[in-house]
């Protein structure tokens, strides 16, 4: 199970995308609380799930890549997928 930041709570779940210095688009996730607070601050909120549920939702938006535990990381992007 990893942690994935989200762009804003909410009735759905939006994943935070970043950018690869080439453009490509990717999900962000980390291991653990203080790597998530250490990269985005205190205040973000975040999904734990697997990967496989994450890849259910960036696969139909062509996002095929998923960094765990970034560092650095450029404007994220929200993936919206309603919650049932």
């Amino acid at each position: 199970m990893l942690l994935f930041p989200l762009a804003s709570p909410s009735t759905t779940t939006a994943l935070r995308l970043a950018r690869r210095v080439d453009g490509r688009r990717v999900a962000v996730a980390f291991s653990d609380v203080e790597r998530l607070r250490a990269a985005l601050g205190r205040d973000v909120p975040a999904a734990r799930m697997c990967l496989a549920a994450a890849h259910a939702m960036l696969d139909p938006i062509g996002v095929r890549e998923v960094c765990v535990d970034p560092q650095a990381l450029v404007e994220p992007q929200a993936v919206q997928h309603r919650v049932a």
